[in-house]
């Protein structure tokens, strides 16, 4: 008696790209009988066109075709910021070493030479097709954290887009400091997801309008800690954990966790935490702005400004000593502030 599936399995769909129609139904024969959905395509713009509709698991890609050869296509996928990930084997009927050195720039995963072994046309498309599954996975795990990242933040209406800002504002400082592209998407990724351990936090402590007691504060406090415990089983977010554990450290070792101080403090977290100080100012101050409000229309008398001010200086003062008027400190910002308004203009394009 077969056991139902909850989820239908998947064939994985292999996509051969070749010019000669013998060469593509031979290896789609021995495909098939793998038990794979195989597509196939003649030239490097019809695989690319495939791809763009639906993509594929692996590409068996020819060098020598018309109109875009095999090298240019593998280029132009492992250039993309999504399609990269998909593995592809370079077919080739030459042995040349400045072939092979050419594919391998280009960012090929295998070669596979003509005419084809089955056995090893079996070992290696099984190998590639069990790695593309793991990055499937590893991709749903880093998208589920940066949807629960963006659910926290928007259960405080003050704080909504915080940590998109925060993100923007730490990437346009490491490109400040002339850091690697690499490095500069780290610290983005990371400041979008350095708040997540507030899913942690009761509403009555992360919604509360007025000043957090003795007790609330401490609690409060645990969020840096709790986003690591969160991300501490998943390997792919392993480079984020500094960042959202040591975001509240501060120079004079006052800050927490773990009081880290000076040159002790992680550098990746450091730019998260200036960039959370200049970013949480203004969402504080209105939070307080909001409440006085409130106070005022209960008891019929409006707020003055000088309790506004006090209020929002006595919550911020360890923030505000970050605030800075210097021009390169400004031009930070403004590069940051101008790449959120067009992330968020395009978005709303989409939706």
């Amino acid at each position: 008696m077969s056991v139902p599936r909850l989820v239908p399995p998947r064939a994985p769909i292999v996509l051969v790209v070749d010019d000669v129609q013998a060469n593509r139904e031979l290896l789609e024969g021995h495909l098939i009988e793998l038990g794979y959905d195989v597509r196939q395509a003649r030239d490097g713009y019809e695989a690319l066109d495939a791809v763009a509709a639906e993509e594929p698991d692996l590409v068996m890609l020819d060098i020598d075709m018309p109109r875009l050869d095999g090298i240019a296509v593998c280029e132009r996928l492992k250039a993309h910021p999504v399609r990269r990930l998909i593995p592809i084997v370079i077919l080739t009927a030459s042995s040349d070493r400045e072939t092979r050195l050419r594919g391998i720039a280009a960012g090929a995963d295998d070669f596979l030479s003509k005419p084809f072994d089955a056995k090893e046309l079996l070992i290696r498309t099984k190998v590639l097709l069990n790695q593309r599954a793991l990055n499937r996975r590893l991709d749903a795990t880093e998208g589920v954290l940066f949807a629960l990242a963006r659910a926290v933040e928007a259960r405080d209406r003050y704080t909504i887009f915080h940590a998109e800002r925060v993100g923007r504002y730490a990437q346009a400082m490491g490109e400040a400091f002339g850091l690697h592209s690499a490095d500069n998407d780290l610290l983005y990724e990371g400041g979008v997801l350095h708040d997540l351990g507030k899913i942690a936090i009761p509403d009555a402590i992360l919604l509360k309008p007025g000043p957090l007691n003795d007790q609330e504060f401490a609690r409060m406090r645990e969020h840096s800690a709790e986003g690591e415990r969160i991300c501490l089983s998943l390997r792919s977010v392993a480079d984020y954990l500094p960042i959202i554990r040591h975001h509240h450290e501060r120079i004079d070792g006052a800050g927490y966790p773990d009081h880290l101080g000076g040159s002790s403090r992680s550098p990746t977290g450091g730019m998260p935490w200036s960039a959370t100080a200049r970013t949480g100012r203004g969402s504080v101050a209105k939070r307080h702005a909001d409440a006085w409000t409130r106070g005022a229309a209960s008891s019929g008398m409006p707020p003055s400004s000088r309790s506004l001010r006090h209020s929002s200086t006595k919550d911020c003062k360890s923030v505000s000593r970050t605030g800075s008027s210097r021009p390169e400190h400004e031009a930070v910002i403004a590069t940051a502030r101008h790449r959120e308004t067009r992330a968020r203009g395009s978005s709303s394009a989409v939706g």
